[in-house]
């Protein structure tokens, strides 16, 4: 048995002219929504030049905005429960639509921001990363690029953003909330095996430089989720930082 597709904005979006089943009180909405989107893909030819069809770049539209919609609609269902399923999903999404650096790349901001604004989720993001970090894009240039390489390499940047920022006003809740939660991510990296000891240890030599409220909570937000388990190798270390703080 057929059934007629329900008339939505987006379809009558998309026929740019057939507003005939639309009632006359919705028409102005409409076009609105139009102008505004019309406004919208203008900006964005301005700001990322006019991409050549055939190019990556010419099907961002078609391809990488949806990809990162499923993306972050399966990092906003993450649960224990749920895990399994949704690393599956995600893995498959990788291995189907990511073939470029610049896609991987934005999967790992997108996957690291996810898990620092949801700190409550950390260990389930750590071992999604480990699930991840395989994964891999080939370039001609630089051959293969793993997820993990690229992750780090953004963990590194915003560690050394944290460590390196004035001390926040109490006020800069945002900004402290989102510290916390970047440091209880790298603490689940660790423990999920992609970052070393040696690099736990950098990190807390860098942090210990300046010793204030703020980086006394830093560390702490750090150190603690991963004290049990560093210690088993490192006793001495966290000796040292016994004694200071």
């Amino acid at each position: 048995m057929e059934t007629s597709s329900p008339l939505t904005i987006g379809t009558l979006l998309e026929s740019q002219d057939d507003y005939q089943e639309l009632p006359d009180s919705l028409i102005p909405y409409v076009l609105e929504i139009q102008q505004e989107n019309n406004h919208a893909n203008f900006n964005l030819l301005w700001t990322r030049g006019a991409p050549m069809r055939g190019t990556w770049m010419g099907r961002r539209r078609q391809t990488e905005i949806p990809l990162l919609n499923q993306l972050r609609g399966c990092l906003n269902k993450i649960s224990g429960d749920n895990y399994a399923k949704i690393t599956d999903k995600l893995l498959r999404l990788l291995k189907e639509k990511v073939s470029c650096k610049k896609q991987l790349e934005e999967v790992a901001s997108l996957i690291q921001s996810k898990a620092i604004s949801d700190s409550p989720h950390c260990p389930l993001y750590g071992r999604l990363c480990r699930e991840l970090a395989p994964c891999f894009v080939k370039e001609e240039e630089e051959g293969k690029i793993h997820f993990v390489k690229i992750l780090l390499f953004n963990c590194q940047n915003k560690f050394s953003q944290l460590v390196n920022h004035e001390i926040p006003s109490l006020d800069d809740v945002q900004f402290r909330m989102q510290a916390f939660g970047a440091m209880v991510f790298f603490a689940e990296l660790y423990k999920a095996g992609l970052l070393t000891s040696a690099v736990i240890k950098s990190c807390m030599d860098k942090m210990i430089e300046k010793i204030d409220d703020f980086r006394i909570e830093l560390t702490c937000n750090f150190f603690l989720p991963l004290l049990s388990l560093y210690k088993k190798d490192n006793p001495e270390q966290v000796e040292k930082y016994k004694k200071i703080f």
